[in-house]
C-alpha cells in the first residue's frame, strides 16, 4: 500500500455479528467497504470493526436513507490509531479513536456505499 494511507493493522479484528436483520455475508460486504474507505485516512491504522447492533440500525435507518436512493442502511463501528502527525491534521496525534461510526447504504441488496462516518 502507498506510504501514508490508512492501513489495517496485522492484528485487525472483525468482531462477529449478532443480528436479526443482516447475514454474515451482508455484514462482511459492509466491512470490506469500510476497509476500502479507510484507505483515505492518512497515517492511521485500523484496529477493529464491529456491528453497531440492530437497535442502532433501526434508529438510524431514516437518517441513512436520506443520503440518496437507497432502501437499506447499516452502521458499523471501528477503532483506529493515529500517528504522531494527526493523520491529515484533522485528527488528534498519537490518539486511539474508538466507536468511530460508519454509515453505509445500498439498494436492492447491491454494493454498500459509505454515506458518512465519524462520531454521531
Amino acid at each position: 500500500s502507498l506510504f501514508g494511507c490508512g492501513k489495517t493493522g496485522g492484528d485487525m479484528r472483525v468482531r462477529g455479528i449478532d443480528s436479526e436483520i443482516y447475514t454474515d455475508e451482508d455484514y462482511l460486504a459492509a466491512v470490506q467497504a469500510v476497509i476500502a474507505g479507510f484507505r483515505d485516512f492518512q497515517g492511521c491504522t485500523l484496529k477493529e470493526i464491529s456491528y453497531a447492533g440492530d437497535e442502532t440500525v433501526r434508529k438510524e435507518q431514516e437518517y441513512i436513507l436520506g443520503f440518496g436512493d437507497y432502501d437499506e442502511g447499516i452502521v458499523l463501528l471501528s477503532s483506529f490509531t493515529v500517528d504522531e502527525h494527526g493523520g491529515d491534521g484533522s485528527l488528534e496525534p498519537n490518539h486511539t479513536y474508538t466507536r468511530w461510526g460508519w454509515y453505509l447504504a445500498r439498494k436492492n441488496g447491491g454494493k454498500w456505499n459509505i454515506v458518512t462516518c465519524g462520531y454521531g
